[in-house]
Order: structure tokens, then C-alpha cells, then sequence
């Protein structure tokens, strides 16, 4: 079994990057691996001299390397090279295009988060982790004298608005054309983190009235913030807005009163 040819692709920045394009373009068709290394410079001439997108010259490539510039981008390219396999998979499993259509929906708003917000993402995601795992063990040691269970954060809600909003910038997000998705998605992120925090309210409820210690509340909130958990939390805070679980949990203690 003979090796792979493979060769490394390099654009620095200088004039003429059209040529590169073409390039791993022509090694593409040729079954050649290549594997691209683009520094900052190269992404501005790229914008300035060609119609392409950094994202449609690092899909072109079997392997991206991320030489000064946001790794978000380069995972989106790698995201994006997964939808064909993915679509070819589900497409043998006999669903229908409405739900094949949906995947490519979901792949695309994907690859626009990692592209423009994965250093928020990251921040956040670090933030809220330590946020909720250092707290339960700080209160074991005593490092906080009152009670646990008497939390304000499980009485944390979403305006009203927040949940209006929410439906037509998603659909948007889903189905408008390329000029409004960019603004939807600026508009849903704000708003999953919101209702992201709801959800967690509303664990932190059940977590009090169950008089879970802290060592049991650290591991919860450790492991919502795993994937998937993290979405259906979202969407556990986006249905509270009409569902009302801690109401619904508090008439009930009260009815067993």
C-alpha cells in the first residue's frame, strides 16, 4: 500500500494569493493531501484580492494550521468538511430532506459561531465552569456562613421580552437568506446565555428543595455544562417562560402542607 502524497501549503500574505487558491485547488482534484498554514496577513490579502472567504480556501485543504489567527475559523473549515458524511449517513438511514435540510442548517449556524465567537464562547464557557464548581466547594469549607439552600440565584428569571424575541430571531437564523443571518444569530447568542442561566436557575431550585450537599450540587452543575446538556438546560429556561416549574413546584409543597 503505497503513502499518500502530501504537501504543505503556505501563504504568507504577499500578492497574488489567487495563485494558492488555484493551487490547493488543482492538488484537491489530483487526490494530493495538503495541509495549509495562513497567517493573518495572508487571511487580509485573501479578502482583499479574491472573492473567496478564509473558510472556502481552509475547506479545500485536508489539514488547517492555525498560524496567527482565531482557531474558531479553523475548526468551523474542519466542522464544515464533516456535513458531506454526516448528510450521506442520515441520507442512508432513509430520513427525509426536510430533516437533511435542518442538518445543513445546524451546520452552518455552527460553523458562524466558531468563526466569529469562539473566544467568547471559550471565555463564558470557562467562566460559568469555574463559577460553579468552585462555589458548593467554597461553601464546604465554610467560606460562606449562611445556608445553601437560601439562594436568590434559584429565583433568577428572563424578561418577558427576551422570550419574544427569541422566536423570530431563530427563525430567522434558520431560514432567512445570508444578509439576516449574521444579525440573528448576534441576537440569539445574548439570549441562549440568558436562558442558559434560567435553566440553571431552575436546577438550583430542585437542587435547594432537595437539600442536595455541596458536593452533590458541584457535580450537577459540572455536568450540565457538558454537551448536550448545555442545550437542553437552554431550552429548559426558554420553556420555563411558559411552563413555570418552580411555580409549579413551589404549589405543590404547598398542597402537601
Amino acid at each position: 500500500m503505497s503513502e499518500p502524497r502530501r504537501i504543505i501549503v503556505g501563504m504568507t500574505g504577499a500578492t497574488g494569493t489567487i495563485i494558492a487558491v488555484r493551487v490547493l485547488q488543482m492538488l484537491r482534484d489530483a487526490g494530493v493531501e495538503t495541509h495549509l498554514v495562513m497567517s493573518k496577513w495572508a487571511v487580509r490579502t485573501l479578502l482583499h484580492e479574491t472573492p473567496y472567504r478564509p473558510e472556502d480556501v481552509e475547506r479545500l485543504a485536508a489539514r488547517v494550521y492555525a498560524a496567527g489567527k482565531d482557531p474558531g475559523r479553523v475548526m468551523a473549515a474542519q466542522s464544515a468538511k464533516l456535513l458531506p458524511d454526516v448528510l450521506a449517513f442520515y441520507r442512508s438511514s432513509g430520513v427525509s430532506e426536510g430533516f437533511l435540510s435542518g442538518v445543513r442548517r445546524a451546520f452552518t449556524l455552527n460553523e458562524l459561531a466558531l468563526t466569529r465567537y469562539f473566544p467568547g464562547l471559550v471565555l463564558v464557557s470557562a467562566l460559568l465552569y469555574g463559577v460553579l464548581l468552585v462555589y458548593p466547594f467554597g461553601a464546604l469549607a465554610g467560606l460562606r456562613s449562611r445556608d445553601l439552600s437560601e439562594s436568590p440565584f434559584s429565583r433568577f428569571s428572563t424578561p418577558i421580552w427576551a422570550a419574544a424575541l427569541f422566536v423570530p430571531a431563530g427563525a430567522a437564523a434558520a431560514l432567512a437568506g445570508e444578509p439576516w443571518r449574521a444579525p440573528a444569530v448576534d441576537i440569539l447568542l445574548p439570549l441562549i446565555v440568558l436562558f442558559f442561566l434560567r435553566g440553571l436557575a431552575i436546577i438550583r431550585a430542585l437542587l435547594d428543595q432537595a437539600r442536595a450537599g455541596c458536593v452533590g450540587q458541584a457535580l450537577i452543575f459540572a455536568l450540565v455544562l457538558l454537551t448536550p446538556f448545555p442545550v437542553i438546560v437552554a431550552l429548559g429556561g426558554l420553556f420555563d417562560e411558559f411552563l413555570n416549574f418552580r411555580g409549579r413546584l413551589a404549589r405543590r409543597d404547598t398542597d402537601h402542607d
